[in-house]
């Protein structure tokens, strides 16, 4: 077998994680943006791979007892510059403007990065909680409606005393900003044709964290009203484009 055609393809942690390349090493392929064996390497590999595996006990994660394993056979990692095993947060266009002359196969950690082309309407994994005349929340991400209905305890007890402090279910305030909502009061009430009621409320201070990156959503910062129409005297908690009538206003 020619040994240029065994190769183990993919990428170290180059600038954010050198902790982490400390602590494994920095010639071995991280498995979280995905690294690659050649099939004549997995085909070497293959009738050797419990020996390997009781010469390395300690070693508990994948990524690098393939390392090692390939490398007991003389394969050493063949870096890939379009793999991307960079641990950032946030927006990574500057990162990005500066890439290098390849392919950019797979990236790490696509869940906590803005998107990349900002300007582009992506669709919002949000929900809404609308009291009406009074009211409105954002979550920035799909919150089931048995768990919206609960009210969010900002008030306490008239009596100090242990739990249970009241005879209804209640939410916990959290500095999650998957569970967190933006916070919007009344402005205005108008009454529409076909007996429909347009309430608009307004945001009175920013939610001060920052977005719900999990989903791949962006943030509602930039929302600085929202309005609603629903028939009279008819509650809403509804999610992005199903549920109920709304219309949010940016900055």
């Amino acid at each position: 077998m020619v040994k240029s055609s065994l190769r183990f393809t993919g990428q170290v942690k180059p600038c954010a994680s050198y902790r982490s390349n400390y602590d494994f090493s920095f010639d071995m392929a991280f498995g979280g943006t995905g690294y690659a064996l050649s099939f004549p390497l997995v085909e070497a590999l293959a009738p050797v791979i419990d020996e390997c595996i009781e010469r390395y006990p300690r070693l508990k994660v994948s990524d690098y007892l393939s390392s090692s394993c390939s490398a007991d056979l003389g394969v050493g990692l063949t870096i890939e510059m379009g793999i991307q095993q960079i641990d950032l947060h946030g927006d990574k266009s500057g990162f990005l403007s500066s890439h290098p002359q390849s392919p950019l196969p797979s990236l790490h950690h696509f869940d906590a990065i803005e998107p990349f082309f900002p300007f582009k309407n992506q669709p919002s994994n949000w929900s809404f909680s609308v009291s009406w005349a009074y009211s409105a929340h954002i979550y920035e991400s799909i919150i089931p409606r048995s768990v919206l209905r609960r009210p969010l305890e900002t008030f306490s007890p008239w009596k100090s005393d242990t739990p249970p402090l009241f005879i209804f279910n209640t939410r916990w305030l959290s500095n999650d900003p998957c569970e967190a909502p933006h916070v919007f009061f009344l402005d205005s009430v108008q009454k529409m044709e076909n007996n429909l009621v347009l309430t608009t409320y307004n945001r009175t201070s920013a939610r001060n964290l920052p977005p719900c990156l999990f989903t791949g959503n962006h943030s509602a910062d930039s929302v600085t009203q929202g309005s609603w129409n629903n028939r009279m005297l008819r509650c809403g908690i509804c999610s992005w484009n199903r549920g109920c009538s709304h219309q949010v206003k940016n900055m």
